[in-house]
């Protein structure tokens, strides 16, 4: 029996194109739609302690983003493709408002596809970690401080 051949370049590019559409669309049902049932998304370095996820486990994960980021656009700003590995690697980078000012995030994306190059089987995203622990610090703190407002302002007692 011969060996199935490799996707084209094209199918692989128009693949890994979907992932990144996904995130743009800024939609759980998006970003999973290019994605097959066993995907998993690991995000590195380890340092981060994210463990490796599932599809469900991935939307449960990032799901709660989704409202603090507005305007999130990924692009890639070069992609490499490995055809007979079904690999496609992207170095990309993000941009998104939110209420404590802009954000931007540096990453690359290698993506997994299937046999046949129309799905990503794995996902892994190096993210920029020393930016994204600031950043998300201050994003925690800036929540904290508006629970806390809140909090007070709804606990005040009316003569």
């Amino acid at each position: 029996m011969t060996e199935p051949s490799a996707p084209s370049r094209s199918t692989l590019l128009s693949t890994a194109s979907s992932v990144l559409a996904g995130y743009n669309a800024w939609s759980i049902p998006a970003i999973l739609a290019p994605r097959s049932a066993t995907c998993t998304q690991e995000i590195l370095p380890h340092t981060l302690r994210i463990p490796s996820m599932n599809n469900d486990e991935y939307a449960t994960y990032f799901a709660p983003s989704l409202p603090v980021f507005r305007n999130f656009t990924v692009k890639a700003h070069e992609t490499i493709v490995d055809e007979e590995a079904r690999k496609v690697v992207m170095l990309a980078s993000s941009t998104a408002e939110t209420d404590i000012g802009p954000y931007s995030n540096e990453y690359v994306l290698v993506i997994k596809m299937g046999r046949d190059g129309r799905q990503a089987e794995k996902v892994i995203e190096w993210v920029d970690s020393g930016y994204a622990i600031k950043y998300f610090g201050k994003l925690r703190q800036a929540a904290d401080t508006k629970n806390k407002e809140t909090e007070s302002s709804s606990g005040e007692q009316k003569l």
